[in-house]
């Protein structure tokens, strides 16, 4: 038991030097982009590929399940 979820992000924080602003890195996302009329729209790229422990994919559906659990209350995983 951890006591908190332990995952890899879809972006990270690249905190290698110290300097200088962090930026976005990819994670599981590849690629991603702020829609501009709506800046509270972000589509991603997922990495191909990804597999969870127990062997499943990791896909969009995946993304959709673990944000329902976060920010959506109606959820059942909530």
């Amino acid at each position: 038991f951890t006591g908190l979820t332990m995952y890899d992000a879809l972006t990270m924080w690249d905190l290698s030097s110290s300097d200088k602003a962090s930026a976005l890195i990819p994670g599981l996302a590849t690629e991603w982009k702020v829609d501009d009329a709506d800046k509270t729209k972000w589509r991603f790229t997922l990495r191909r590929n990804v597999k969870f422990h127990d062997g499943s994919d990791f896909n969009a559906d995946a993304v959709i399940w673990n944000l329902d659990k976060v920010l959506n209350d109606k959820a059942p995983q909530f």
